[in-house]
């Protein structure tokens, strides 16, 4: 996760987050690309395939840790996000969740690199050509099982920064009234009132789905007014 804070909603510098099975295939469509290279020195055939699949190993693991990667990072450092942008992470997803699904990616991360290093000193010990191509096999299939196991996480992480995204920019040096309560009690009637906001009314709970920004002047004073999707407890 990073630390670096971030101006306005923190969550909307969170690009595209891969599906596994996506991250899969574009791993294996690497791997699938890699061919014998040349070398200037005059080596066997049986040292050409080793490195080969050498590569084709180092290559998928670095993709998928890659990946990974990248999801950890770009998340927000939780810690460093402003309380406002901790509740509504709260809210909206589950903050204890989202530290351990970033931990266990992390741990998987950590585990794919593990399996590279095991099966590539495994290629060391073998001159055939046909056992290598198992040795690579047999890694694609342990590295591809276990990220297959972070299916479920990194899709609840798609689909909470899907709605994190849509909170508006909040402004941490601005006075700020929350309007919150049971739902079709006219909160959104109250906003539309005393603020710039415009929120949908209805005459049916929960027409406010998302969280909805308005603002009043009082005096010199800028103050945040804030519609709310009602609360049921």
């Amino acid at each position: 996760m990073s630390e670096q804070r971030y101006k306005g909603n923190p969550f909307r510098r969170v690009s595209y987050i891969p599906p596994v099975d996506v991250i899969l295939s574009v791993a294996f469509k690497q791997t699938k690309n890699l061919r014998i290279k040349s070398s200037k020195r005059r080596i066997s055939r049986e040292e050409k395939i080793a490195n080969l699949e050498r590569e084709r190993i180092s290559t998928l693991a670095m993709v998928i840790t890659e990946k990974l990667e990248r999801i950890i990072n770009q998340f927000p450092w939780i810690e460093s996000l402003h309380p406002f942008y901790g509740e509504i992470c709260d809210l909206m997803g589950n903050i204890d969740k989202i530290r351990r699904i970033l931990g266990r990616l992390g741990g998987i991360e950590n585990q794919i690199k593990e399996l590279e290093r095991d099966h590539i000193a495994r290629l060391k010990e073998t001159e055939h050509p046909n056992d290598m191509a198992e040795i690579r096999n047999q890694s694609n299939g342990r590295m591809a099982s276990l990220l297959k196991k972070a299916k479920g996480d990194v899709n609840y992480l798609i689909r909470v920064i899907k709605k994190l995204k849509t909170v508006p920019d909040f402004n941490v040096n601005y006075p700020t009234v929350v309007i919150a309560g049971a739902p079709n009690v006219g909160k959104s009637s109250l906003v539309i009132e005393i603020s710039t906001g415009k929120p949908e009314v209805g005459e049916y709970p929960f027409t406010t789905k998302k969280i909805i920004f308005g603002h009043r002047d009082i005096g010199m004073t800028n103050i945040q007014v804030v519609d709310t999707p009602g609360l049921l407890d």
